[in-house]
């Protein structure tokens, strides 16, 4: 189902954004962090999907990853504007798709070892289909490479508390705990190999403290099946524990 209203305000949004003039803390936190974990990764001649690049924040930082490794890198997203922003600033080597990665009937024929998706599903209107359409593109044992807001941050079990959640400028309407990532992963056919509480200026505290203060969760998994096995495998296991009874 598409929702043209949705995609208008992401086009609209487009035109104006930029996150350069914004210098936001948390993205640049989230930059480094993505930089370091690519380049432990990636291998030369891999080709790389960025979903939902936004205006190119991210591409334009790992430009001297595409150069070094000589990556076939490719930027998808809903907005032409995005796009635009995005091939710029990765010096012109974004091979461009202009499609909605959370469509039912999506389709592209590339195949990736490496995908890119940062601050994206919780702007989608189906996180679950998102995560199969990226199944479908990566290759076998290819990386996701995932962020999303931290619904285990302070701030937002404050709003739980008081019922209030933020919607003035808040286009997140899909906000999902870490247990429920993991969750979407692992039934789309992704195995979670590390998830990490990075984006906090305390990040030298332990980890169940940086839980409450991250603003975001960094995940990566790989592939290791589509996503017909693990449900198959669920169905299974409730058949079994019905017949027990």
């Amino acid at each position: 189902m598409s929702f043209a209203f949705i995609n208008q305000l992401y086009e609209q949004v487009a035109h104006v954004e930029d996150l350069e003039k914004r210098s936001d803390p948390s993205d640049n936190r989230r930059l480094r962090h993505t930089h370091k974990v690519l380049s432990k990764l990636v291998t030369n001649e891999a080709k790389l999907l960025e979903v939902g690049p936004g205006n190119g924040f991210i591409s334009g930082a790992i430009k001297d990853l595409i150069s070094r490794y000589n990556l076939d890198f490719f930027a998808l997203d809903i907005s032409a504007q995005f796009l635009k922003k995005t091939r710029a600033k990765s010096g012109g080597k974004a091979t461009i798709i202009t499609s909605n990665i959370s469509e039912t009937n999506f389709h592209i024929h590339e195949k990736f070892d490496f995908i890119l998706c940062q601050e994206v599903i919780e702007h989608l209107t189906a996180p679950f289909v998102a995560l199969v359409n990226m199944n479908a593109c990566l290759k076998s044992d290819g990386y996701l490479i995932i962020t999303i807001p931290n619904t285990f941050r302070l701030r937002y079990i404050w709003q739980l508390i008081l019922c209030q959640p933020t919607r003035i400028l808040d286009t997140h309407i899909a906000e999902i705990s870490p247990i429920g990532l993991l969750k979407l992963v692992s039934m789309a056919g992704f195995e979670p190999i590390s998830l990490a509480f990075k984006n906090t200026k305390w990040h030298w505290l332990p980890n169940p403290l940086t839980m409450f203060l991250s603003s975001e969760i960094f995940l990566v998994a790989t592939k290791i099946s589509g996503p017909e096995l693990p449900w198959k495998e669920l169905t299974s296991q409730i058949m079994q524990s019905w017949n027990e009874f």
